[in-house]
């Protein structure tokens, strides 16, 4: 699934538990929670929509995606040394 494709689904709350929330991605990326929110919805920090239709996105980040992420961009500033 693309990064693209994970924005705007909806999943159950039995896989909520599974999810970091913006705040905690903010905190662990060293970024404001709204600079994550930005993010998520321009597709870079693959994201889930845990909202349940309630009109206003509830992101969840799954940690291992968030790693993922994470050690992509690492190679990346490695490589550009």
């Amino acid at each position: 699934m693309s990064v693209n494709e994970a924005v705007g689904q909806t999943v159950g709350t039995s896989e909520q538990c599974q999810f970091l929330n913006v705040p905690q991605v903010a905190r662990r990326l060293g970024m404001s929670a709204s600079k994550v929110r930005r993010n998520i919805r321009q597709g870079l920090i693959p994201a889930y929509d845990l909202s349940w239709g309630t009109g206003r996105p509830t992101y969840g980040v799954k940690p291992a995606d968030l790693e993922q992420l994470l050690a992509k961009n690492c190679h990346r500033v490695e490589v550009a040394k």
